[in-house]
């Protein structure tokens, strides 16, 4: 007798979890979703070894860095893109890109950290992807002295 309760129990139990286990409808794997409404993170997975370091960077300027970093973070694509102080913009030919697993098609985007300090990189959904941190504005400077572009 006891066993024939216990038999009843797990059998209850199975059907109670396998009720749950139902199919996910079509249109939910093919919802798209709009990157420019939601808010960007930061990756470093990419940042370029070689040239453009962050280890430069002193007292300030991390502080400066920083503080973009939460500027970027805490507002949508949408408004990144069009914000003043950020001036993020695509940077027409940029350098060689030297980072493993990076398409040589990405746009680059450059955004101003302060005066001549600027930190380079691709998106990718809601991802701004880090590859340079340009302390003295060199990558792409402004005017007829540009070294790429």
């Amino acid at each position: 007798m006891v066993k024939k309760i216990d038999r009843l129990r797990a059998t209850k139990n199975k059907s109670k979890k396998n009720k749950g286990n139902k199919n996910i409808p079509d249109n939910a794997l093919q919802r798209k979703i709009d990157y420019n409404n939601t808010n960007p993170f930061l990756s470093f997975k990419f940042v370029d070894e070689s040239k453009w370091k962050l280890e430069k960077w002193k007292g300030k300027e991390l502080t400066d860095l920083i503080k973009c970093f939460k500027t970027i973070e805490t507002i949508k694509w949408k408004e990144v893109l069009r914000h003043t102080g950020l001036n993020c913009k695509p940077v027409a030919n940029p350098p060689k890109i030297n980072s493993q697993g990076v398409s040589p098609e990405v746009t680059i985007y450059e955004m101003r950290v302060c005066k001549k300090k600027r930190i380079m990189g691709f998106r990718d959904k809601d991802a701004f992807c880090i590859m340079w941190f340009d302390r003295g504005h060199s990558i792409c400077p402004e005017g007829k002295n540009r070294k790429y572009g």
